[in-house]
């Protein structure tokens, strides 16, 4: 592809990557981009940030040197996103049950959940297993209850507590 001098963008871009290419194509000396959509979800704010941050992995970088501490950042990362996100829903729980608080909290900390019914007759009980790049496996499991529901509560309360420990979450007047 030629370069340009001016570039032209009708459509959003889905990534920092598509972005990257389409500013590559304005290659020339005093080259000018204009985008004419972004999408709501993904401003160009956003996509400069996530190509600065590719750039900086980039320059970084070293073949069989950093690979651990890259790995060891992303855990880090990985747990401040989770600690965060934790506190503030803990905060805000008034009036949604812990399962509920659990399934949005698996969401937005790019978590998975695993969970296994045992039934025993007509009692439940509930096992569930977190599990992330920070927190390799968690697990909670609640006592037998009469139905399916207060059984995946009573694990999802357990669960939340574990979480906490772990994250070393505490309650203290004034904090939410």
């Amino acid at each position: 592809m030629p370069s340009a001098n001016l570039v032209i963008s009708y459509n959003h871009m889905k990534d920092a990557v598509e972005l990257c290419q389409r500013q590559g194509r304005a290659r020339q000396k005093r080259a000018a981009f204009v985008i004419m959509e972004q999408r709501v979800d993904r401003p160009l704010s956003k996509l400069l940030r996530v190509q600065r941050h590719q750039e900086s992995v980039i320059r970084n970088f070293v073949p069989g040197h950093n690979n651990f501490q890259i790995e060891e950042c992303r855990r880090r990362e990985q747990r401040e996103r989770e600690t965060n996100i934790l506190r503030r829903l803990l905060c805000d729980s008034r009036s949604k049950s812990d399962m509920a608080i659990l399934n949005e909290f698996v969401q937005k900390a790019n978590g998975h959940i695993t969970e296994h019914i045992l039934e025993n007759g007509r009692e439940f009980c509930a096992n569930l297993i977190y599990t992330s790049q920070s927190i390799p496996t968690l697990e909670s499991r609640s006592l037998f209850s009469a139905n399916k529901r207060t059984a995946k509560q009573n694990a999802a309360r357990a669960m939340l507590g574990k979480l906490e420990e772990t994250l070393r979450i505490t309650h203290q007047e004034g904090s939410c």
